[in-house]
Protein backbone atom coordinates (compact mmCIF):
# COMPACT_ATOMS: atom_id res chain seq x y z
CA UNK A 1 0.00 0.00 0.00
CA UNK A 2 1.26 2.96 -1.02
CA UNK A 3 0.58 6.36 1.39
CA UNK A 4 1.64 9.88 1.19
CA UNK A 5 0.80 10.70 5.33
CA UNK A 6 4.14 12.70 5.27
CA UNK A 7 3.52 16.37 4.03
CA UNK A 8 7.17 16.58 1.91
CA UNK A 9 7.90 19.85 0.38
CA UNK A 10 6.86 21.36 -2.62
CA UNK A 11 3.71 18.42 -2.60
CA UNK A 12 0.37 18.82 -4.43
CA UNK A 13 -1.95 16.79 -2.10
CA UNK A 14 -6.01 16.76 -1.63
CA UNK A 15 -7.61 17.18 2.17
CA UNK A 16 -11.60 16.76 3.24
CA UNK A 17 -12.04 19.16 5.40
CA UNK A 18 -15.66 19.37 6.85
CA UNK A 19 -17.57 19.32 3.41
CA UNK A 20 -14.91 21.04 1.32
CA UNK A 21 -12.33 18.89 -1.33
CA UNK A 22 -9.39 21.21 -0.53
CA UNK A 23 -6.36 21.07 -2.90
CA UNK A 24 -3.03 22.01 -0.88
CA UNK A 25 -0.12 23.37 -2.71
CA UNK A 26 3.05 23.59 -1.32
CA UNK A 27 4.98 27.01 -2.07
CA UNK A 28 7.88 28.66 -0.54
CA UNK A 29 5.68 31.37 0.78
CA UNK A 30 5.53 32.96 4.34
CA UNK A 31 0.93 32.91 4.08
CA UNK A 32 -1.57 30.62 3.94
CA UNK A 33 -3.81 32.02 0.78
CA UNK A 34 -7.33 30.55 -0.07
CA UNK A 35 -8.71 31.14 -3.23
CA UNK A 36 -11.89 29.39 -5.19
CA UNK A 37 -11.40 28.75 -8.58
CA UNK A 38 -14.00 30.59 -10.48
CA UNK A 39 -14.98 28.06 -13.14
CA UNK A 40 -14.64 24.45 -11.69
CA UNK A 41 -15.85 26.00 -7.71
CA UNK A 42 -12.22 23.93 -6.46
CA UNK A 43 -10.83 25.25 -3.32
CA UNK A 44 -7.24 25.97 -3.14
CA UNK A 45 -4.47 26.61 -0.90
CA UNK A 46 -1.37 27.64 -0.79
CA UNK A 47 0.47 26.76 2.23
CA UNK A 48 4.20 27.40 3.52
CA UNK A 49 6.27 24.62 3.98
CA UNK A 50 6.64 25.10 7.74
CA UNK A 51 2.99 25.09 8.41
CA UNK A 52 1.17 21.59 9.01
CA UNK A 53 -2.27 20.58 7.74
CA UNK A 54 -3.70 21.66 11.15
CA UNK A 55 -3.28 25.25 10.07
CA UNK A 56 -5.18 24.22 6.86
CA UNK A 57 -7.93 22.82 8.56
CA UNK A 58 -8.39 25.85 10.95
CA UNK A 59 -8.39 28.24 7.78
CA UNK A 60 -10.87 26.62 5.73
CA UNK A 61 -13.53 26.29 8.91
CA UNK A 62 -13.16 29.64 10.10
CA UNK A 63 -13.69 30.93 6.25
CA UNK A 64 -16.75 28.05 6.08
CA UNK A 65 -19.39 30.83 5.73
CA UNK A 66 -17.10 32.97 3.33
CA UNK A 67 -16.32 29.29 1.19
CA UNK A 68 -20.04 28.44 1.22
CA UNK A 69 -21.12 31.93 0.10
CA UNK A 70 -18.53 32.27 -3.26
CA UNK A 71 -19.55 29.05 -4.02
CA UNK A 72 -23.17 29.27 -4.15
CA UNK A 73 -22.54 32.90 -5.99
CA UNK A 74 -20.64 30.76 -8.81
CA UNK A 75 -23.45 28.60 -9.30
CA UNK A 76 -25.84 31.22 -9.94
CA UNK A 77 -23.36 32.85 -12.57
CA UNK A 78 -22.58 31.94 -15.78
CA UNK A 79 -18.95 32.37 -16.77
CA UNK A 80 -17.18 31.75 -20.40
CA UNK A 81 -13.62 32.84 -19.67
CA UNK A 82 -11.28 32.05 -16.77
CA UNK A 83 -7.95 32.46 -16.14
CA UNK A 84 -8.19 29.30 -13.42
CA UNK A 85 -5.44 26.84 -14.20
CA UNK A 86 -5.51 22.74 -13.85
CA UNK A 87 -2.75 20.50 -13.36
CA UNK A 88 -3.02 17.33 -15.61
CA UNK A 89 -0.20 14.78 -16.32
CA UNK A 90 2.04 17.04 -14.64
CA UNK A 91 1.69 20.32 -16.61
CA UNK A 92 -0.37 23.32 -15.86
CA UNK A 93 -3.32 23.98 -18.01
CA UNK A 94 -5.21 27.71 -18.70
CA UNK A 95 -8.24 26.59 -17.68
CA UNK A 96 -11.81 27.54 -20.04
CA UNK A 97 -15.17 27.51 -20.48
CA UNK A 98 -17.68 27.25 -23.63
CA UNK A 99 -20.89 27.61 -23.21
CA UNK A 100 -22.85 25.68 -26.46
CA UNK A 101 -25.90 23.41 -26.90
CA UNK A 102 -24.79 19.80 -27.09
CA UNK A 103 -23.21 17.43 -24.38
CA UNK A 104 -20.59 18.46 -22.19
CA UNK A 105 -17.18 17.72 -23.51
CA UNK A 106 -13.77 18.82 -22.55
CA UNK A 107 -10.83 19.15 -24.82
CA UNK A 108 -7.07 20.38 -24.85
CA UNK A 109 -6.09 22.93 -27.54
CA UNK A 110 -2.82 23.83 -28.77
CA UNK A 111 -2.50 26.82 -26.53
CA UNK A 112 -2.51 24.91 -23.10
CA UNK A 113 -5.59 25.11 -22.43
CA UNK A 114 -8.58 22.77 -21.06
CA UNK A 115 -11.66 23.75 -22.82
CA UNK A 116 -14.78 22.62 -21.15
CA UNK A 117 -17.86 23.25 -22.97
CA UNK A 118 -20.97 23.09 -21.07
CA UNK A 119 -24.46 24.02 -21.54
CA UNK A 120 -25.88 27.54 -20.93
CA UNK A 121 -26.63 28.09 -17.50
CA UNK A 122 -24.36 25.06 -15.99
CA UNK A 123 -23.28 25.80 -13.07
CA UNK A 124 -19.68 25.09 -11.06
CA UNK A 125 -20.77 22.11 -9.35
CA UNK A 126 -21.68 21.07 -12.76
CA UNK A 127 -18.44 21.90 -14.06
CA UNK A 128 -16.66 20.13 -11.73
CA UNK A 129 -17.97 16.90 -12.10
CA UNK A 130 -17.42 17.21 -15.80
CA UNK A 131 -13.93 18.10 -15.18
CA UNK A 132 -13.49 14.77 -12.25
CA UNK A 133 -15.35 12.42 -15.26
CA UNK A 134 -12.67 13.69 -17.69
CA UNK A 135 -9.67 13.20 -15.30
CA UNK A 136 -11.26 9.61 -14.48
CA UNK A 137 -11.04 8.91 -18.48
CA UNK A 138 -8.24 10.11 -19.37
CA UNK A 139 -6.10 8.34 -15.95
CA UNK A 140 -8.07 4.68 -17.22
CA UNK A 141 -6.51 5.63 -20.86
CA UNK A 142 -3.01 5.43 -19.43
CA UNK A 143 -2.99 3.00 -16.33
CA UNK A 144 -4.56 0.15 -18.75
CA UNK A 145 -1.60 -0.08 -21.20
CA UNK A 146 0.62 0.22 -17.53
CA UNK A 147 -0.91 -2.50 -16.00
CA UNK A 148 -1.18 -4.82 -19.29
CA UNK A 149 2.62 -4.28 -19.32
CA UNK A 150 3.84 -4.83 -16.22
CA UNK A 151 1.57 -7.44 -15.09
CA UNK A 152 3.03 -9.80 -17.69
CA UNK A 153 7.08 -8.30 -16.97
CA UNK A 154 6.68 -9.18 -13.26
CA UNK A 155 4.26 -12.30 -14.06
CA UNK A 156 1.63 -11.69 -11.78
CA UNK A 157 -2.07 -12.17 -13.13
CA UNK A 158 -3.68 -9.02 -14.19
CA UNK A 159 -5.71 -7.90 -11.44
CA UNK A 160 -9.15 -6.05 -10.87
CA UNK A 161 -8.35 -2.39 -11.07
CA UNK A 162 -10.43 0.94 -10.01
CA UNK A 163 -10.19 4.37 -9.29
CA UNK A 164 -11.12 6.18 -6.47
CA UNK A 165 -11.17 9.71 -4.92
CA UNK A 166 -8.55 9.13 -2.18
CA UNK A 167 -7.14 11.71 -0.14
CA UNK A 168 -3.72 9.84 1.72
CA UNK A 169 -2.86 7.23 -0.81
CA UNK A 170 -1.75 7.21 -4.41
CA UNK A 171 -2.83 3.40 -4.33
CA UNK A 172 -3.83 0.35 -2.38
CA UNK A 173 -3.40 -3.26 -3.15
CA UNK A 174 -5.83 -6.07 -1.67
CA UNK A 175 -3.62 -8.72 -2.32
CA UNK A 176 -6.00 -11.54 -1.42
CA UNK A 177 -8.89 -10.16 -3.57
CA UNK A 178 -6.22 -9.72 -6.01
CA UNK A 179 -7.47 -5.87 -6.94
CA UNK A 180 -5.75 -2.23 -6.82
CA UNK A 181 -6.83 1.16 -6.44
CA UNK A 182 -5.88 4.06 -7.91
CA UNK A 183 -6.56 7.70 -6.81
CA UNK A 184 -7.85 9.90 -8.77
CA UNK A 185 -5.24 12.51 -7.98
CA UNK A 186 -3.00 10.30 -10.07
CA UNK A 187 -4.33 11.77 -13.66
CA UNK A 188 -2.32 15.68 -12.54
CA UNK A 189 0.92 13.74 -12.33
CA UNK A 190 3.17 12.70 -14.81
CA UNK A 191 3.36 9.45 -17.02
CA UNK A 192 6.51 8.06 -15.24
CA UNK A 193 5.14 8.59 -12.17
CA UNK A 194 1.94 7.15 -12.51
CA UNK A 195 3.94 3.87 -13.80
CA UNK A 196 5.47 3.61 -10.50
CA UNK A 197 2.14 3.60 -8.79
CA UNK A 198 1.72 0.79 -10.87
CA UNK A 199 4.78 -0.79 -10.50
CA UNK A 200 4.68 -0.65 -6.38
CA UNK A 201 1.14 -2.12 -6.33
CA UNK A 202 1.47 -5.01 -8.64
CA UNK A 203 4.83 -6.01 -6.63
CA UNK A 204 2.82 -6.02 -3.21
CA UNK A 205 1.02 -9.04 -5.07
CA UNK A 206 4.29 -10.64 -4.94
CA UNK A 207 4.58 -8.99 -1.27
CA UNK A 208 2.78 -7.03 0.37
CA UNK A 209 4.56 -5.77 3.14
CA UNK A 210 7.09 -3.05 2.83
CA UNK A 211 10.16 -5.00 3.38
CA UNK A 212 13.84 -6.44 1.93
CA UNK A 213 11.94 -8.48 -0.59
CA UNK A 214 9.47 -5.84 -1.60
CA UNK A 215 12.01 -3.41 -2.35
CA UNK A 216 14.52 -6.13 -4.07
CA UNK A 217 11.58 -6.61 -6.55
CA UNK A 218 11.46 -3.01 -6.89
CA UNK A 219 15.02 -2.56 -7.99
CA UNK A 220 14.98 -5.58 -9.95
CA UNK A 221 11.53 -3.93 -11.76
CA UNK A 222 12.01 -0.16 -11.73
CA UNK A 223 15.83 0.84 -10.94
CA UNK A 224 15.09 4.10 -10.20
CA UNK A 225 11.48 4.08 -8.27
CA UNK A 226 13.42 5.79 -5.70
CA UNK A 227 13.93 9.29 -7.75
CA UNK A 228 10.39 8.96 -9.22
CA UNK A 229 8.94 8.39 -5.56
CA UNK A 230 10.60 11.47 -4.31
CA UNK A 231 9.20 13.39 -7.31
CA UNK A 232 5.91 11.98 -7.00
CA UNK A 233 6.02 13.39 -2.80
CA UNK A 234 7.15 16.71 -4.74
CA UNK A 235 10.70 16.75 -3.37
CA UNK A 236 13.21 18.54 -6.13
CA UNK A 237 15.76 15.75 -7.72
CA UNK A 238 19.39 16.72 -8.46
Amino acid sequence: MLGKKARPIGATYTLTIAEFAVEVIRKPIKHLHLRLQSATGQLQVSAPFRLNDLAIHQLVLAKRDWIRHQQAKLTTNSLANHDDQIRFLGQWYQLGIVEAAGPAAIRLDANQTVLIQMKPGSTSADRLKRLESWYRDQLQLRLKPLLVNWANVIAVPLPEWRIKRMTTRWGTCNASAKRLWFSLELAKQALPLIEYVVVHELVHLLEIRHNTRFYGFMDQYLPDWRQRRLQLNGKTID
